[in-house]
């Protein structure tokens, strides 16, 4: 493969391929257009499938999608860290010539050209963990859905008797076609700071970063600063810094809003605050937001990204969340894609509207 960026690049409505500028310039989500058109200027090449952990039903379903692309030509890869993909896993057994992708190898992530997902929201947030380099395009997304509430897959698997339709639109998509709808899901940059201002751990996080109690002391105490300026000291069971995609997870559980995802913007939520006064807050996407276990503070919190822990924090420590340049780009079809069919599927989803008996 001779990399994304010469391969890929985006449509905003009607205007013209961004062809010659930088594909990281194209996919920023500053300026709030988070729905665009995805188009190939060559043809790509290598796959990477990952699917459901301990799910029999999606094992079944990876084979027919790798099936379905090494049959147009595509070079496989499969998620390595997979225990169904291991030396014993069936999935070796079944395709034990293709490839095995390492997260951790630079190389190899700069190879893939796109990605096929099978399983719910959780297997898409462990996919965008593997590509945490924020300065390099993260490849466009194909998500098939056996999740059981899943937001981010926006292809059901059951609907199709084969994955050719979905995979044949992926490859088919060009400039002179107008591409195929793509959803820019935002991300946040964490940054895990000790006393002293040394940055131990940086992260990228597709629904959220959170600060939350840890052991017996259950009262979290943080200072919250944003741009630099001191806005409240929260005390409750943890803190949400969460992007729009991440509004509909543990962010909703705690009472903060949803916010469709081509919205820019990091979403502050207290989890059970003490304090009737404390309402959840939409901050500018371009904010710092600083969250530093003060001196008086009793308890460390635990700091997770994407429930994945970081580290217990300590007094003087600090996680700082600022944008995040690389989104995931998520491919879908036209009746998901855009404001009207998040809302859908939003209102689908939640059963909106309907009696309860």
């Amino acid at each position: 493969s001779d990399g994304r960026v010469s391969k890929a690049s985006f449509i905003s409505g009607i205007a013209p391929v961004m062809g010659g500028q930088d594909v990281s310039d194209a996919v920023t989500w500053r300026d709030g257009l988070g729905h665009r058109g995805f188009a190939w200027h060559s043809p790509p090449q290598v796959a990477l499938v990952v699917k459901k952990w301990g799910c029999s039903e999606a094992s079944s379903a990876l084979r027919r999608v790798v099936e379905s692309l090494l049959a147009r030509g595509i070079e496989v890869w499969l998620d390595g860290a997979d225990p169904c993909v291991g030396a014993s896993g069936q999935t070796a057994q079944l395709f034990p010539d293709v490839p095995r992708f390492n997260g951790a190898q630079e190389q190899q992530r700069a190879m893939v050209d796109f990605i096929v997902t099978v399983g719910g929201d959780g297997t898409l947030l462990r996919t965008a963990g593997y590509f945490q380099d924020d300065s390099v395009p993260m490849p466009p997304v194909v998500s098939f859905s056996f999740g059981s509430l899943g937001f981010l897959t926006p292809f059901q698997f059951d609907e199709h008797e084969s994955p050719d339709q979905v995979l044949d639109s992926v490859l088919a998509a060009r400039p002179e076609t107008g591409g195929i709808n793509c959803t820019l899901r935002s991300r946040i940059r964490c940054e895990l700071i000790d006393e002293e201002g040394v940055v131990h751990i940086t992260r990228l996080a597709l629904n959220e970063c959170v600060l939350a109690q840890n052991g017996a002391r259950p009262i979290v105490r943080v200072d919250c600063l944003v741009d630099g300026q001191h806005v409240t000291q929260i005390q409750g069971d943890g803190v949400i810094l969460s992007t729009p995609t991440g509004s509909s997870a543990y962010n909703t559980a705690a009472g903060g809003g949803l916010v469709a995802p081509s919205v820019p913007c990091i979403l502050l939520t207290a989890v059970a605050p003490h304090s009737l006064s404390m309402r959840p807050l939409v901050l500018p996407a371009d904010a710092t937001v600083e969250l530093l276990v003060p001196p008086q503070s009793r308890s460390f919190p635990l700091a997770t990204v994407d429930g994945r822990g970081l580290a217990r924090m300590k007094v003087g420590s600090r996680v700082r969340v600022t944008k995040a340049s690389s989104p995931v780009p998520v491919l879908e079809t036209a009746a998901v894609s855009g404001p009207a069919g998040w809302l859908q599927q939003i209102s689908r989803k939640l059963h909106w509207g309907t009696p309860i008996r």
